[in-house]
């Protein structure tokens, strides 16, 4: 693979460099006034070079494959009693149904008499729709949680909104006020 260089006044910098993260790193430290180096087999590098470091530990797990299970089985046996709960939350079906059951019972609890149920599904509709459209998933969001810290809000349309997944999960259980 040939590196293709990018110039501009005072500095050449290679186009083939792994992330994104390194290579701003690289510019910054160009235009601060250190250069990059070379490591023995040509890649340009500050400190450690990454093509090396990766080559040199795919090189080790396949001459050591027993060992290399060994220590990932370990490693994963440490996290496993350092998080014991996490089988019951992620591996069990009947404990995911029971939480699903009692989002829904929470939904229902918050619903008032007089919301229509077609209302709060054109708001549903509108997720599954963008979802489809652009093949990011949507969620349906309380803009006040049904459980929050300071307040509990309604499920009614004008508490729902769409967002997608991740802007959901950062979002969390946070209402407006303490998000500003």
């Amino acid at each position: 693979m040939a590196i293709k260089e990018l110039r501009w006044p005072g500095a050449t910098l290679p186009a083939l460099i792994p992330q994104r993260a390194f290579r701003e790193r690289v510019v910054r430290e160009i235009i601060l006034g250190s250069s990059l180096k070379k490591c023995k087999r040509g890649h340009f590098r500050m400190g450690v070079c990454a093509v090396c470091h990766r080559q040199s530990r795919d090189a080790w797990e396949q001459k050591n494959k027993k060992k290399s299970t060994e220590q990932h089985l370990a490693r994963r046996k440490r996290w496993t009693l350092n998080h014991p709960g996490w089988r019951k939350r992620y591996r069990n079906p009947s404990y995911r149904a029971a939480e699903r059951q009692a989002y829904k019972r929470r939904c229902r609890v918050a619903t008032p008499p007089w919301v229509s149920i077609a209302d709060l599904m054109i708001v549903y509709d509108k997720a599954k729709r963008l979802t489809t459209l652009t093949g990011i998933q949507h969620d349906v969001d309380h803009i006040y949680p049904l459980r929050g810290t300071n307040s509990c809000g309604l499920h009614v349309p004008w508490n729902l909104q769409v967002l997608t997944k991740e802007e959901n999960v950062r979002k969390g259980n946070s209402d407006p006020s303490s998000r500003t």
